[in-house]
């Protein structure tokens, strides 16, 4: 869980550690693989991206294409069955509320609420089956039932092996259920 007030640049620092962004000096290892300053684009986008690591933006409408379906989000990801829309369907209605009906599946993303548009983001990130996941405000939008929906998936996920890093400001929810050893506050270093 990495804390900080806005501004401090929490979301800059997920984006180094996703390649997104280049800084000076940076190293970084997961399991046997290692990457730094130097790690080439190409590296990030054909072994890294949505193979070792997956982030989950804090604003859907920057992360989704407004113009594509529901269904359109998910197709191409590199999970079986995205084609087929019963599979896709039952990854829906883990997220969402039951009364929702398959239209839902050709619905233009821009036509969707805020807080759908975020459950969208958010299951398009787990479903990838990366060591790591990092979500930037990941409740961002949601209501009581959705978000408490979104956290029993991350504790599944946790539990199943994936590593979280979760930038939020609610403070009241993660304190919660992330052990203290594994809260980093981030500090703005002040540069005359």
């Amino acid at each position: 869980y990495l804390k900080a007030p806005s501004g401090v640049g929490k979301t800059t620092v997920a984006k180094i550690i996703m390649g997104l962004l280049s800084a000076s000096r940076f190293q970084m290892r997961i399991e046997n693989i290692a990457v730094d300053e130097k790690t080439p684009v190409s590296f990030w986008r054909k072994q890294w991206w949505a193979k070792i690591m997956t982030m989950v933006f804090q604003h859907a409408d920057e992360s989704l294409n407004q113009q594509a379906t529901v269904a359109d989000v998910f197709r191409g990801l590199p999970i079986p069955g995205m084609n087929d829309d019963s599979i896709l369907w039952d990854y829906l209605m883990s997220v969402f509320d039951q009364e929702l009906d398959k239209k839902f599946l050709y619905r233009k993303v821009g036509h969707l609420s805020g807080g759908q548009k975020q459950r969208l983001n958010l299951l398009r990130g787990m479903m990838l089956n990366t060591k790591v996941l990092i979500l930037d405000e990941p409740l961002n939008g949601l209501d009581f039932m959705s978000g408490k929906k979104i956290i029993e998936r991350l504790r599944v996920k946790s539990k199943n092996g994936t590593g979280i890093m979760v930038i939020s400001h609610n403070e009241d929810i993660f304190d919660s259920l992330i052990p203290k050893e594994n809260v980093f506050h981030l500090k703005a270093s002040v540069g005359l």
